[in-house]
C-alpha cells in the first residue's frame, strides 16, 4: 500500500490519472471515497484480491481518492486487510492528510510506503510551463509573480494564471492578492482542514519567517507544537524545511522550516476576523512575547505582536521599547502601527516618545514637531520620570528654533548630573547625542567631544549600533571643527568601516555626515591634483538631516571648496552668500543664523575668498564684519591681505603678527595661514631668518593636523611659499616638509591653485597677468554689473547715469573700478575680458 498525501490542489488526483495513462499494462480501479463507503469498497477490495499465497495472479491496483473521507468501517477494513493478506492487496491512497491507520506491521514487513505531496511541488521551469498552458497572453513580469507567489502549489498555481488572464488590467502582485478570490479560497479551504494544533500553530507563527520546533512550542505555549509542524510539513507544500545554512544544505542544525506565503495570508486573514481560535493565539504570543522581554530579548517582539493583533499589548512595547526599535530601523512597523491602529497609540502616552523619536530619525521633522506637541500637551512627559524623555524633546526643539538653546542644554546638563533610575537605557545615550549635537552648534566643542564619546560606549553596551556610529560620524566632524583633522580622518575611516556591516541598519543620514568630515579633513592634506577640477555635488547626493544644524553649515563649507577647486570663485561666494537651510526662527543674516563661532568660520572663509578673488572691497566688508563679531585676530588677519594688496609690507607684517596672537578660528586656520604669510612677508623685506624661523615653526605645528592651507601663498607680495620651504629642506629634513614642499611646488600660490587661468584677449592687450600666473575671476557688485552691461550696449556715461538714476560721476566711479577688477585700460578691453569670462 501506497499513501500520498498532500493538501487541496496539489494535483494528487492530475498527477496519479496522468501516471496510470501512461502506464497502459497495469490494471487498476478508482473508487471515489465517501464517509459510508465501506460495504462498496469491500466488494471493491474482494474483485481486486489476487491469488493466495502470492500466486500467478497479481492483485489489481486499487486507487482511492480523497481518503481521507472514508470512515472508521472502512479504515478498519483495509487496516485489517493490510494485516491478513498484505500479498493479496494492491492500494494507492491518496488523502489531504495523514490516516488513523495501523501501520506497524506493514511498515516493518515492507508493504507500506508513504509519499508527502512535497513530491508533487513544481519546479520553477514546470511552474512557468504551466502558468503559459493556463494563460499564454501573460507577461514574464506576472508569470514571475505568480510563480514566485504560489511557490510550486499547483493548483494556486493554475488559479492565480487564470484570474490573471481574466483581470483586464492586472497588476503584479494583484493576481496573488485581493484580485484572485479562487486562490485564496483554495488556501482556506486547505487552512480549514487542518486540526486545531495545527490551525493555533499557523496562526501564531504568522509572523515568522522561518519556524523551528522550540519558536513553535514557545509562541504556542504548546510543548506538542513540534509534532503538529512536522505533520504539516509530511502533508507536503505547506510546510518545507528550509537548511539551516543556505551555502552548506548539509550543515547540522535544528529543523527550520518555512510555511507557504499563501497559508500565512490566510492565517493573517483568519486573525482580522477574529474568533475564539484568534483569542488564544493572541494569547500565547503575548504571553511569549512578554517572557521574551523580560529576558532582553525583543528582536520581532513588536512585529509578532502587531501580527496576531495585540494592538493594546504591542503599545505597551512600543512605549517601554519603542524608542530603541527606531535606533534598530523597525521604524517602518512602527508607522504602520500608528496608522492602522492610532487609538491604541493615542491611549498610551508613554508610547508617544517613541513616535516622536522614529519621525525625528527618518527626518521628518514636521511628523516629529506633532507628536512634539502632543507630548508637551501631556501630563506624562512632565512626570519625573519621564525627564530624560523631555530633556530629548527640548534639545530637538532648540535645534528647530522652536525655544531658546541655552534653556535646553541646560536642562540637559542637570538631568545628566542627577540620577534617573526610571529611564530606559536607551534614553541616555540617545540624550548624550542630542546634547553633543547641540553642543557643536553652539560651539561647546569639548564638552561635546566627550559627551559623544560616552554616547558611543553606552550605545555599544547597550547593542544599538545605528546610535553609536551616528555619534562617531558627529564626532569626526567634532575633531575637524576643533583642528585636529587627523584624528577626524580616522575616526570618520572607523565609522565607515562599521557602516560596511550589512546586517545592521544605520541611519540614512549617518554615511553622507561620514562622508563629509572625511572630506573636509581630508582635503587640506596633499597631495593636490596640479590642475584640479572637481564637479561640485548637487545638495541631493548629501543628504543631511534638517536639524543637523552643523552638517547643513559644514556641507556649504564642503560646496566652497569644491568651487574653487572646479577654479568658480564667482560661485564659491554665491554659495557663502545664500542664506543657510536652517529654520526661520534663527532669523535671516548669517550673524543671527549662526552661533559666534561658525558665524567667525564663515566670515574668515569669506576674507579668504576675496584674497583670491583680489576683491578689495570684499575684503574690507569681511574685515569690518570680524572686528564687529569680536574677532580681533581674524580682523587683523584681514588688515595683513588688505596691506599686502596695496604692497605695504611694513603694515602687513604688523597686522599678521597681531593676527598670529590672536587669531582663535581654528577651520579655517586663521593662526596658522598668518603665521606663514607673516614669513612670506619677513623674507620681501630681506629678514630671511626670521623668515625661515616663523615657517620652521609652521610646519611642525602642522604636522600633526597635516593641513597645508596656510602653505598655499595667500600674499601677491612677499617671497613665494614654494621658494621658502624649499630654502628650509636645505637646511633641515622631514618626510612632512618635503610633502609639502612638493605640493606647494605644483600650485605656487592660492590664486594659481584655486582660480581659473585666463588669457589675454591679444598678445598686444594691455598689461594682464603675469605670464606663469593666474588671473582671478573678478567679484563685480550689483552697479559694477549694471555697468558692464550698459558699455556692452554702447551707452555713454550720461545714458547710464539717467538709467540709473546716479551722477555722471558715480557713474566713472564704478566704470573706474570695474577696470580695475578686470585689468584692462579701455572699454573695448574691458568688454573682451568680460566676454571671455562670460560676464556679458
Amino acid at each position: 500500500m501506497t499513501v500520498l498525501t498532500g493538501p487541496t490542489g496539489s494535483g494528487k488526483t492530475l498527477g496519479v490519472s496522468g501516471w496510470l495513462r501512461r502506464r497502459v499494462d497495469l490494471s487498476f480501479s478508482w473508487f471515489h471515497a465517501a464517509s459510508d463507503a465501506g460495504p462498496g469498497l469491500r466488494t471493491l477490495l474482494d474483485g481486486a484480491r489476487g491469488a493466495a499465497g502470492g500466486g500467478a495472479t497479481r492483485p489489481r491496483l486499487v486507487v482511492i481518492d480523497d481518503a481521507h473521507r472514508l470512515g472508521h468501517e472502512a479504515l478498519a477494513l483495509i487496516s485489517g486487510r493490510l494485516h491478513e493478506e498484505p500479498e493479496r492487496l494492491r492500494l494507492l491512497l491518496l488523502s489531504r492528510w495523514p490516516l488513523p491507520l495501523d501501520l506497524l506491521s506493514p511498515q516493518l514487513l515492507g508493504h507500506f510506503t508513504g509519499l508527502g505531496g512535497e513530491i508533487l511541488r513544481m519546479s520553477r521551469t514546470e511552474a512557468e510551463a504551466l502558468v503559459r498552458a493556463h494563460a499564454p497572453e501573460l507577461d514574464a513580469r506576472t508569470t514571475d509573480t505568480i510563480v514566485a507567489g504560489t511557490q510550486g502549489w499547483p493548483g494556486a498555481l493554475g488559479l492565480a494564471a487564470r484570474a490573471a488572464a481574466l483581470d483586464p488590467e492586472p497588476g503584479p502582485g494583484d493576481c496573488l492578492t485581493a484580485s484572485v478570490k479562487a486562490v485564496r479560497t483554495l488556501a482556506g479551504q486547505v487552512f480549514e482542514g487542518r486540526s486545531d494544533a495545527e490551525r493555533h500553530l499557523l496562526l501564531c507563527t504568522a509572523a515568522e519567517d522561518i519556524v523551528t520546533g522550540d519558536s513553535a512550542a514557545h509562541l504556542t505555549r504548546d510543548p506538542r507544537a513540534p509534532e503538529a509542524l512536522a505533520g504539516l510539513e509530511a502533508t507536503g507544500l505547506l510546510v518545507h524545511r528550509v537548511p539551516a545554512d543556505p551555502d552548506d544544505p548539509g550543515a547540522a542544525g535544528p529543523a527550520r522550516y518555512a510555511v507557504h506565503p499563501l497559508l500565512r495570508q490566510v492565517a493573517g486573514q483568519e486573525l482580522d476576523r477574529g474568533g475564539e481560535l484568534v483569542e488564544r493565539a493572541r494569547e500565547s504570543v503575548a504571553r511569549a512575547v512578554q517572557l521574551d522581554v523580560l529576558r532582553g530579548c525583543t528582536d520581532g517582539a513588536f512585529c509578532r505582536l502587531v501580527a496576531v493583533g495585540a494592538t493594546s499589548a504591542a503599545a505597551r512595547l512600543l512605549a517601554t521599547n519603542g524608542v530603541g526599535m527606531a535606533m534598530r530601523g523597525e521604524g517602518a512597523q512602527i508607522v504602520e502601527f500608528v496608522q492602522r491602529h492610532p487609538e491604541a497609540v493615542l491611549g498610551t502616552p508613554a508610547a508617544w516618545f517613541a513616535v516622536t523619536v522614529e519621525r525625528w530619525v527618518a527626518g521628518d521633522v514636521a511628523g516629529a514637531r506633532h507628536w512634539m506637541e502632543v507630548l508637551l500637551d501631556s501630563d506624562y512627559i512632565h512626570e519625573p520620570a519621564s525627564c530624560v524623555q523631555l530633556a530629548c524633546l527640548r534639545l530637538m526643539r532648540a535645534r528647530l528654533g522652536l525655544e531658546p538653546v541655552g534653556g535646553a542644554v541646560a536642562q540637559a546638563r542637570r538631568v545628566l548630573e542627577s540620577s534617573h533610575p526610571h529611564a530606559p537605557r536607551v534614553d541616555i545615550p540617545l540624550l548624550l547625542h542630542e546634547l553633543a549635537i547641540t553642543l557643536n552648534w553652539t560651539g561647546n566643542l569639548a564638552e561635546a567631544e566627550r559627551h559623544f564619546s560616552t554616547a558611543v560606549a553606552l550605545a555599544r553596551s547597550g547593542r544599538l549600533p545605528s546610535v553609536e556610529v551616528a555619534a562617531m560620524s558627529h564626532l569626526a566632524l567634532t575633531e575637524y571643527m576643533r583642528g585636529r583633522e587627523r584624528a577626524a580622518v580616522e575616526m570618520a575611516t572607523d565609522t565607515f568601516a562599521q557602516l560596511g556591516d550589512p546586517d545592521r541598519w544605520y541611519e540614512e543620514f549617518t554615511c553622507a555626515r561620514t562622508g563629509l568630515a572625511l572630506f573636509l579633513a581630508g582635503v587640506s592634506a596633499p597631495p593636490w591634483p596640479a590642475v584640479p577640477r572637481l564637479a561640485p555635488p548637487q545638495p541631493e547626493a548629501t543628504p543631511v538631516h534638517p536639524a543637523d544644524l552643523c552638517a547643513l553649515f559644514w556641507r556649504d563649507v564642503r560646496d566652497v571648496t569644491l568651487a574653487l577647486s572646479s577654479g568658480d570663485v564667482a560661485e564659491a561666494v554665491g554659495i557663502l552668500e545664500r542664506p543657510l537651510p536652517v529654520p526661520e526662527q534663527f532669523g535671516t543674516s548669517a550673524a543671527t543664523q549662526l552661533p559666534h563661532h561658525l558665524h567667525v568660520s564663515w566670515l574668515t572663509l569669506r576674507l579668504l575668498l576675496a584674497v583670491v578673488s583680489s576683491d578689495g572691497i570684499a575684503l574690507r566688508a569681511a574685515t569690518e564684519e570680524l572686528r564687529a563679531a569680536g574677532a580681533e585676530g581674524e580682523a587683523s588677519l584681514g588688515e595683513g591681505f588688505a596691506a599686502d594688496l596695496a604692497g605695504d609690507l611694513h603694515a602687513a607684517r604688523r597686522s599678521f603678527e597681531h593676527a598670529m596672537a590672536q587669531c582663535r578660528c581654528t577651520q579655517p586656520p586663521a593662526a596658522e595661514i598668518a603665521t606663514v604669510c607673516l614669513a612670506q612677508v619677513l623674507a620681501g623685506l630681506d629678514d630671511q631668518g626670521g623668515a625661515l624661523a616663523l615657517l620652521r615653526v609652521a610646519v611642525q605645528g602642522s604636522q600633526v593636523r597635516r593641513n597645508a592651507i596656510p602653505f598655499l601663498g595667500w600674499l601677491r607680495h612677499g617671497r613665494s611659499v614654494a621658494l621658502l620651504l624649499t630654502r628650509l629642506t636645505d637646511v633641515e629634513t622631514s618626510p612632512w616638509l618635503t610633502q609639502l614642499a612638493e605640493a606647494v611646488g605644483v600650485a605656487p600660490d592660492i590664486v594659481q591653485y584655486c582660480g581659473p587661468v585666463v588669457a589675454s584677449p591679444s598678445p598686444a592687450a594691455s598689461p594682464g597677468p603675469a605670464p606663469g600666473r593666474g588671473m582671478p575671476m573678478p567679484l563685480l557688485t550689483a552697479r559694477e554689473k549694471d555697468v558692464l552691461a550698459g558699455l556692452a550696449r554702447g551707452c555713454t556715461y550720461a545714458d547710464m547715469g539717467a538709467e540709473l538714476f546716479v551722477a555722471e560721476s558715480t557713474v566713472k566711479t564704478h566704470v573706474s573700478s570695474l577696470y580695475a577688477k578686470l585689468g584692462a585700460a579701455r572699454r573695448s578691453e574691458a568688454l573682451a575680458l568680460a566676454r571671455h569670462l562670460r560676464l556679458i
